[in-house]
């Protein structure tokens, strides 16, 4: 009896504590491009979406913690008072690239902070990408002028175990003016400020670079890889892609000049592209080809970076005059 009365009440706990999930009551009536709502906040290039909340970076403000437990009402729940440049995630955590503090993990509950790492050099980060039982640090000196940060890494890439965050740097690289880092399993890519892409291997070791690249979006918005091909938004020139099945020898593939490009998403065969006031839907099945298959209105966000995608529901951030906008991108009603 005993055992049958803790179960129940770790039943009932479990299901109080439990965040309802905003994809179990989609509106059927809604349809491609339709707004769920738009929530006026800071200017932000950078979320990660987790179970009934979004997590939205806005600079020195902090990081802000959105419901959105209910599509059509979402509203500001907290902030969590950590400076916050870029912001990703894996199950159970939350990491954020927290300026001079370096990495921040949150964990995506009770927004407490459950591990960082402080780097041992004046580090701003201002970049973050989760891996496999790792997540990379990209940033700049906070003091270009510090000998002793000229020696280890004036600006670069740090990469940390996350299991161990406090013990182990595993390496760093030599990268100035880092705009943004993506990683797919393979090889590690690092857009640079001076127009260069370095191509590393997973031990750090620089394989090849791309020249005549200047990636556009902040905190990495506009950067990123997966089966084989690197994404590059360029701003008002586009989108340009690459083969990086060889880490060596990286060959271009695609561009896209369909309008301007700030902020990229990916999901399977689908980049959603944050352009001019428009989130634009690319079919990149053949990534020689990309496909418009349709574009979602989003007037009044002049630069929409920050993307997140889940089943037919994305939500946009606007890192010009600062907006959350959620939409309906059900290719089902298309028209």
């Amino acid at each position: 009896m005993r055992s049958v009365l803790v179960t129940v009440l770790v039943t009932v706990l479990l299901a109080a504590c439990a965040r309802p999930d905003p994809l179990q009551d989609l509106d059927p009536t809604l349809s491609f491009g339709e707004e769920y709502a738009r929530l006026e906040v800071p200017a932000s290039s950078s979320l990660w979406v987790d179970t009934g909340r979004a997590f939205l970076c806005t600079g020195g403000q902090g990081l802000y913690v959105v419901s959105v437990a209910d599509l059509f009402d979402p509203w500001l729940e907290d902030i969590v008072d950590i400076e916050c440049h870029a912001v990703d995630g894996e199950t159970g955590r939350v990491e954020v690239a927290a300026g001079e503090a370096g990495l921040a993990v949150v964990h995506p509950g009770n927004l407490s902070i459950i591990g960082s790492y402080a780097t041992d050099y004046p580090l701003t980060a201002l970049t973050v990408e989760p891996g496999e039982r790792q997540a990379w640090l990209a940033g700049r000196a906070t003091d270009p002028d510090d000998e002793q940060a000229e020696i280890l890494v004036v600006e670069g890439v740090v990469t940390y175990s996350a299991e161990h965050l406090e013990q182990n740097r595993w390496a760093g690289f030599d990268a100035a003016d880092v705009l943004g880092i993506a990683f797919d399993g393979d090889g590690l890519f690092i857009a640079r400020a001076d127009g260069r892409i370095d191509v590393l291997g997973r031990t750090m070791e620089l394989r090849s670079s791309i020249e005549d690249v200047t990636v556009a979006g902040g905190a990495g918005a506009g950067f990123l890889a997966g089966d084989g091909t690197l994404w590059a938004a360029m701003g008002a020139a586009g989108i340009r892609a690459w083969d990086v099945s060889s880490l060596e020898a990286p060959t271009p593939v695609a561009e896209w000049t369909g309008g301007g490009a700030w902020g990229l998403a990916r999901i399977d065969d689908r980049l959603y592209v944050g352009s001019d006031e428009a989130l634009v839907v690319l079919d990149i099945a053949d990534p020689a080809r990309p496909v418009e298959l349709g574009r979602v209105d989003l007037a009044g966000m002049a630069r929409p970076e920050g993307i997140y995608v889940i089943d037919r529901v994305a939500w946009i951030t606007d890192a010009d005059g600062g907006a959350l906008a959620i939409v309906d991108i059900d290719e089902a009603t298309l028209p």
